[in-house]
């Protein structure tokens, strides 16, 4: 019997990972929901991104899991997964793999760099690994212990290519991971401490992960998510994004994990949130994928994510204004009205603020970043004050 395990036991490896990345929670949170909820993980993004060090991380933090790691090419065939063919055997006519033990037949964790390339031989065998987790052996169906593949790309599965599409159907999260582009960040970035992979202490055993699938197996669904989880995929269908009864269904699994990891005893609606990393299939979709689940499942987020998004626009309105001559009235009117706009933004985001927990007060104070920030600008440019009066804080002072 496996013994309990909370939570909790999860929150050093999200420390310790977050000692080595910026910007990446999202992408541990879905590394952590595909290993309780036996799920798979597509990264998409640009080469040094970190996505291979967030798989490598994980396996080095978890103590007892194995790990197999490939780099696809157009010219690879199935022995890059399960090895080459036993020699002895092919003297006896039988294709029994030569295994030695290093190959995805023995692996927990997989992790498969430029996952789209590789022979038609390669892409079967890794759709009934991801599928099955078994792989053939001189006719032979063998079960592997295979949880979670991490998968990653800097582009996406060619269209119209039936086995590509398979594969990209059976990996249930998916993720583009972005580049770090806030000059704040790009500094917290140069100074982070040199990841050392052999020296990094684990934080977490394999068996801990094996009790926390088998103790989200056990969390009851509640009708709610149920009928929200069918009502967010008839919207996303309606919006042109159509989903699998395989990806259906393994969303309740995926639910159940992510209740697991929050600590809750039941799957309710507010867990669904997840869904925003399921029901894409291009990346240009995400946008409305997320107003559609957070419409559902986070309406405060999502409350924070339009005031983002708006704060965004007075943005492209302030470089619009700056543009133009310092004694030109319209820059001064335009600035005038920028800043009205962001004092509103602040009342808002200050409302929030008031009312947001856990994921959604993340989000309200990622807004609240970006209102601060271009705050700043809007001060400092527009009307050249050195020391820019902070509107969150007037806001929350009730001086706004």
């Amino acid at each position: 019997m496996t013994n309990a395990i909370t939570a909790a036991a999860f929150e050093p490896f999200r420390s310790e990972i977050g000692r080595y990345v910026i910007n990446r929670d999202e992408e541990v949170e879905a590394l952590l929901l595909a290993l309780v909820s036996e799920s798979h993980l597509f990264l998409l993004g640009q080469p040094g991104t970190g996505k291979s060090m967030l798989t490598n991380l994980a396996h080095a933090l978890i103590e007892g899991s194995t790990q197999y790691r490939a780099l696809f090419t157009k010219f690879a065939d199935d022995t890059l997964l399960f090895g080459p063919w036993s020699l002895a055997g092919l003297k006896n006519d039988k294709r029994t793999r030569a295994n030695s033990g290093r190959y995805l037949q023995d692996a927990d964790i997989a992790f498969f760099d430029e996952a789209w390339k590789g022979t038609s031989s390669l892409l079967n065998a890794l759709l009934e690994a991801l599928n099955e987790r078994t792989y053939n052996d001189d006719g032979e169906s063998k079960s592997m212990p295979l949880c979670t593949a991490i998968l990653a790309s800097n582009e996406l599965p060619q269209q119209d290519h039936s086995e590509l599409e398979a594969i990209y159907d059976r990996i249930e999260l998916r993720m583009v991971v972005e580049p770090v582009t806030d000059p704040g960040d790009r500094l917290r970035l140069i100074r982070l401490p040199r990841v050392d992979m052999a020296n990094i202490t684990p934080v977490l055993k394999w068996s801990d992960v094996k009790a926390a699938q088998e103790t989200a197996r056990g969390i009851p669904v509640t009708p709610a998510a149920e009928e929200a989880l069918v009502q967010i995929v008839t919207e996303a269908a309606r919006a042109g994004v159509s989903v699998s009864e395989r990806r259906l269904v393994k969303s309740l699994r995926l639910g159940q994990a992510a209740a697991f990891l929050a600590g809750d005893d039941k799957v309710d609606v507010g867990h669904l949130d997840f869904l925003v990393h399921v029901l894409w299939h291009d990346p240009s979709q995400r946008s409305e994928i997320q107003r559609i689940v957070y419409e559902v499942s986070a309406p405060l987020r999502k409350e924070a994510i339009v005031l983002a998004d708006a704060t965004d626009d007075l943005r492209i309105e302030l470089a619009k204004a700056l543009a133009l001559d310092e004694g030109d009235i319209k820059r001064n009117q335009m600035a005038v009205a920028i800043m009205g706009k962001l004092k509103r933004a602040a009342t808002e985001a200050v409302s929030l603020e008031k009312r947001a927990t856990g994921r959604d007060a993340s989000t309200v104070a990622d807004t609240i970043r970006r209102i601060e920030d271009l705050n700043g600008l809007v001060q400092s440019e527009a009307y050249g004050l050195p020391q820019p009066t902070s509107l969150i804080e007037l806001a929350r002072n009730g001086k706004l």
